[in-house]
């Protein structure tokens, strides 16, 4: 049956479907069509994270030649990490635990005989500890407020200098206060080298703007994405880095990809609500040229039988009428040749069945059946017309989910995210007919979650 072929790519839009019925049918009367607002929440997982720090964070955090006591007196401190850092997040603060390696020397003098232990120093461990409140800048840089919150030793240190021992615990203890800084810093140094958050938002960006193709069979079907503003916010959230963003957008879906110059990523504005949303409207535009050359192919397998008499189309022509209508011009060729137009008006049921209503037609017959049009026209409407100028839509309705994540997965976008719909409505917004396409706009309600993938903060 043509019923479920000719117009199931006008309803394949790829923020998902509703498995209610409409509440309205959709009105043609021409509307302002708003921007489409989305409010995502985006979570990554702190173990991701923790490794990246680990890949990026040198190994040596300190090597110091600091003066101590009298003049010429000197300790040599060198700490270097000796196993991963543990990485973890609450609220807006991320905590370092960092298992340390620390090795002291002194050179000093002691009831005046010099001696310098650098050919044997003493190596101990210790875990420092430190943190990191973070926070994403107008310009979509993570940034990050470092500082110290203390070391635990494993053990007391200690030189022996000519049999007697020297408690240099305290004076090691003092020498890290002086120094935190620099080993907070390289924490930071690793989260920053690690987190390259505005580059990550530029790739998504742009990537967002490559038309997303989310059909082939049959027919190719795109959606095309114009994004405006992108708002964010992080959002406290254990053991995740978390954020909520509102996205402004237009969406289209067509068999025709989008040629528009990608736009930049704007300054960063803040989240529209605390909460993750959908409503979307959704703008499936469809060329006249492109609908018919479907329609010949489909129809053109499908011959018309009246009273034994056999025709087949040959050509399809659609275009704009008056009044928001459209007119269908079916040229055939066999018993019955000649042309056929049908005038109507798009109408879409509460069903999801789209057909052309309160039509009118004409014959313009050719050949030995030109005389007998009268009495074949109505039969001829009651067995071909009304049977093929009549599409379910529900199924593919149905369908939307599955077509919108699979799609993206296989797209750009889709090696970066992982992209969750969750519908609640979907009801007709309005149908409207063009100089040169139809455009069906559909108004979705409904969640989107998105989760980043591993490797999307690359060391740079």
């Amino acid at each position: 049956m043509i019923k479920k072929g000719l117009w199931v790519f006008i309803i394949l839009l790829t923020v998902s479907c509703d498995r209610s019925k409409p509440e309205q049918e959709a009105d043609t009367r021409k509307k302002d069509l708003p921007p489409s607002r989305i409010n995502i929440e985006v979570d990554f997982p702190i173990k991701e994270l923790e490794a990246g720090v680990n890949s990026v964070l040198k190994t040596q955090l300190l090597d110091a030649t600091l003066p101590i006591g009298k003049e010429g007196d000197t300790l040599f401190l060198k700490i270097k990490k000796n196993a991963k850092l543990n990485l973890a997040v609450k609220g807006l603060t991320a905590y370092a635990a960092i298992p340390l390696e620390i090795e002291v020397a002194v050179k000093q003098k002691v009831m005046g005989i010099s001696f310098s232990t650098q050919d044997s120093p003493v190596i101990f461990n210790g875990t420092a500890t430190a943190k990191a409140d973070f926070d994403i800048n107008e310009n979509w840089d993570l940034t990050l407020d470092c500082s110290w919150l203390g070391l635990e030793l494993s053990s007391t240190p200690s030189i022996k200098v000519m049999g007697l021992k020297i408690d240099i615990e305290g004076l090691v203890n003092s020498q890290l206060e002086k120094n935190q800084d620099k080993i907070s810093d390289a924490i930071c140094t690793a989260l920053n080298q690690t987190v390259d958050f505005r580059g990550m938002m530029t790739n998504v960006w742009a990537d967002m703007q490559k038309p997303i193709r989310i059909a082939k069979k049959d027919f190719k079907l795109w959606l095309n994405i114009a994004p405006e503003t992108l708002g964010a916010q992080l959002k406290s959230k254990n053991d995740t880095i978390s954020f909520l963003t509102t996205l402004v957008s237009n969406f289209e879906i067509s068999p025709i990809p989008s040629e528009k110059k990608p736009s930049t990523l704007p300054r960063k504005g803040l989240p529209e609500q605390n909460a993750s949303y959908l409503l979307a409207y959704i703008d499936a535009s469809f060329p006249f040229d492109i609908i018919a050359e479907i329609a010949e192919l489909q129809l053109g397998r499908m011959p018309i039988t009246v009273q034994g008499y056999q025709s087949v189309v040959k050509a399809v022509k659609i275009s704009a009428d008056k009044g928001n209508k459209i007119k269908i011009d079916l040229s055939l060729a066999g018993d019955y040749a000649g042309g056929i137009t049908v005038i109507g008006k798009p109408h879409l049921s509460d069903d999801y069945i789209l057909t052309v209503k309160d039509f009118k037609f004409k014959l313009s017959p050719e050949g030995e059946l030109a005389d007998a049009a009268d009495w074949m026209l109505e039969e001829f409407i009651g067995s071909y017309i009304d049977q093929y100028l009549e599409f379910d839509l529900k199924k593919q309705i149905n369908m939307l989910d599955s077509l919108a994540n699979a799609g993206i997965a296989k797209e750009p976008l889709g090696d970066k995210i992982n992209f969750a719909l969750k519908v609640d409505k979907i009801q007709p917004y309005y149908l409207d007919v063009q100089k040169d396409r139809l455009s069906w706009v559909m108004l979705i309600n409904g969640k989107l979650d998105i989760d980043l993938k591993q490797g999307i903060f690359k060391k740079h």
